[in-house]
């Protein structure tokens, strides 16, 4: 544990040793895929241990109880991600803290207000396959 770490604390430095584009942008696009809890993590929560961000801003949260959660999400402000209930209303934002091509840090996420740490899943991933077609388009 103290090794990933360690290793997330070295990307999140390097992250910031190279000039940045607009970070929304930036954000919203490395945000695109699939995203597994970290093994240490996994043990102690049962919700989101798989966590999909697709095209048109769709997310879906796994749970291990073969729960699917379906979000609407955006960021704001740089570091704020947004997740929309569908038909609900609801948003909550969840604190970024480190994003890049191979780690994602939520500094509270959803119900878990203590660090998550997520690593990205290398398979092959098409954005435009999370949802049928049509599906959020009866939104109200």
């Amino acid at each position: 544990m103290k090794k990933i770490i360690l290793l997330l604390l070295v990307l999140f430095i390097l992250s910031y040793s190279f000039p940045q584009e607009k970070k929304e942008t930036v954000i919203q696009s490395k945000i695109v895929g699939s995203w597994w809890l970290v093994s240490e993590q996994i043990d102690n929560q049962i919700n989101y241990p798989r966590i999909t961000f697709c095209c048109k801003n769709a997310a879906v949260f796994e749970s291990m109880g073969d729960t699917l959660y379906h979000f609407v999400y955006e960021v704001i402000n740089d570091s704020c991600l947004y997740l929309y209930n569908k038909g609900k209303g609801n948003k909550l934002c969840n604190k970024i803290t480190m994003l890049n091509n191979d780690s994602l840090i939520f500094e509270n996420l959803l119900e878990y207000d203590y660090p998550q740490f997520f690593y990205r899943d290398t398979a092959e991933f098409n954005p435009m396959q999370c949802f049928p077609p049509n599906y959020w388009d009866n939104e109200k």
